[in-house]
């Protein structure tokens, strides 16, 4: 089938070289989920957001938030958050 859409297909790619060594069968097929998993990941946020409306959390708005936080305090502010986690940490 692929043979009438593009011939040679096959001896292009060097697949004795994939299916021989495990290392590169498992880096092909982690590149091909990756590729998946990111293009699942778009069509659910276009869903949650144009059909769902459905507010998501944007990571990189909430780190640069949490990073402006951080460096805008106060020694002082920043000993009392470290007290306080100490005092409330479970107890090993």
């Amino acid at each position: 089938m692929l043979d009438t859409a593009l011939p040679g297909w096959d001896e292009s790619l060097d697949w004795s070289l994939l299916l021989e060594r495990r290392s590169f069968a498992f880096f092909f097929i982690s590149m091909w989920a990756l590729i998946f998993f990111l293009l699942l990941r778009i069509v659910l946020a276009w869903l949650a957001d144009h059909r769902l409306r459905i507010p998501r959390l944007r990571l990189l708005s909430s780190l640069a938030r949490a990073t402006a936080t951080f460096f805008s305090t106060s020694g002082d502010e920043i000993a009392r958050v470290w007290y306080m986690w100490l005092r409330l940490r479970p107890r090993q």
